[in-house]
């Protein structure tokens, strides 16, 4: 297999160049099959396998954070209802950045990964105020 970045020739089962380390095949994610990176749908179950795989990947980047642990931890401790609505989302979003780093598309892993940092960020701010508030209104 010849490396379209190097024009390093490879061996014909390689999924990344030896000489520069680009991606030079794709798997597929449900049957695990490679494919060249010309190929758009896996032969055996139709999975769409162009995601957002470029001949310069190399997908040596490592998975996002997913959050999921925190994510529980700020649910149990924001029993304010306004902390348990911005934070369960998050939780079933924490699974989804593994699924879509897996299958190619990092950006949108990444970006799901900020997205999940951000609402957990607010959920302990608005939890933090409301607490705030109850204490001074019991003061008064």
């Amino acid at each position: 297999m010849i490396c379209k970045k190097c024009n390093f020739s490879n061996k014909a089962d390689s999924k990344f160049c030896e000489n520069c380390g680009n991606l030079l095949s794709v798997t597929c994610p449900k049957c695990g099959k490679n494919f060249s990176l010309d190929t758009k749908f896996c032969d055996i179950d139709g999975t769409n396998l162009q995601g957002n795989y470029s001949q310069n990947d190399n997908f040596t980047e490592p998975m996002p954070e997913t959050y999921q642990g925190l994510s529980i931890v700020v649910f149990i401790l924001c029993i304010v209802p306004l902390g348990l609505i911005l934070t369960l989302p998050e939780i079933f979003n924490a699974s989804k950045v593994k699924r879509l780093y897996e299958s190619g598309d990092i950006e949108d892993a990444k970006r799901l990964s900020r997205r999940i940092k951000n609402g957990l960020i607010w959920s302990v701010v608005c939890t933090v105020v409301f607490w705030i508030i109850v204490v001074i209104s019991l003061n008064n």
